[in-house]
């Protein structure tokens, strides 16, 4: 690009915005509410901006079609499963999954995708890049550059936000479990209904939902339990805990709520066997 450095950053950014937006406007509509989608704050999805800058730089000087649309859908492809393989190391969570689509691999990638990234590396080769190269080129480098170091600047604290109002996920699920565990136990105190309890805990967190669903179906296990201000407590008090960046994630990527419903109930299953087993 000609602008160098600065002008790949601003590229960066607009096409991360522009996949923010294609992300909201796909999930609100297949959610039927508004989603706000992103793993960051601001409006825009890195994965995104990656994606397309890295078929800006491979593949620039290729012309055929065909040969974009392969080359595309399997760089993407592997950046796309990259980044899932990384997140979940890092978080414990599947941020996407695929496992319902035909042709995936590990619930990461699928053949849907691949298509979709093909498409688009076509366009941005061929059309958009060319044309986005030009009207950077066109700025003044007195002004290319403070925007390109705003940009920069503006994203990696977004990021640092982000990360530090995660960091205490796991420590507030297993804090959230054994309170559960010991609500139940208080309810239901003879060996054979905790037992139940364990059981159902481990089909509640197979249904892919939310962990604030998981604490509402606990007035299901009986009256007492459905009467308890302990309960209705605990199952109000599930998302003040949470910090605004973990609501926000929750919110806006369903599969991760299914990972933190999952790992409510273990951290509740294994406190009650230790309940249990006194």
């Amino acid at each position: 690009m000609r602008g160098g450095l600065a002008a790949w950053i601003v590229a960066f950014v607009l096409y991360s915005a522009v996949g923010w937006a294609w992300e909201c406007v796909y999930c609100s509509l297949h959610e039927r509410r508004p989603v706000n989608r992103g793993f960051l704050n601001g409006p825009w999805c890195p994965i995104y901006g990656a994606g397309a800058c890295l078929d800006a730089m491979l593949f620039s000087g290729v012309r055929n079609p065909v040969a974009l649309f392969l080359a595309g859908a399997v760089a993407c492809s592997c950046l796309e499963y990259a980044t899932s393989w990384a997140m979940e190391a890092a978080f414990h969570a599947r941020w996407w999954d695929y496992s319902h689509r035909r042709l995936n691999l590990h619930g990461r990638v699928c053949a849907a995708g691949a298509c979709l990234f093909g498409a688009g590396t076509i366009a941005i080769c061929l059309f958009v890049q060319p044309a986005l190269d030009d009207a950077l080129a066109s700025w003044p480098p007195v002004l290319l550059a403070p925007v390109a170091t705003l940009l920069a600047v503006a994203m990696a604290c977004d990021l640092a936000v982000t990360l530090l109002g995660l960091s205490g996920f796991r420590t507030m699920a297993s804090r959230m479990g054994a309170q559960l565990a010991e609500t139940l136990q208080e309810h239901l105190p003879d060996a054979s209904a905790l037992s139940a309890a364990q059981d159902w805990l481990g089909q509640v967190a197979d249904l892919g939902d939310t962990g604030r669903r998981l604490l509402d179906a606990v007035r299901e296990l009986g009256a007492d339990v459905a009467r308890s201000r302990q309960a209705e407590e605990l199952r109000r008090g599930l998302r003040r805990v949470l910090t605004s960046q973990e609501r926000r994630v929750l919110d806006a990527f369903p599969n991760l709520r299914a990972t933190y419903a999952r790992d409510l109930a273990r951290v509740a299953r294994e406190r009650l066997r230790d309940l249990v087993g006194r």
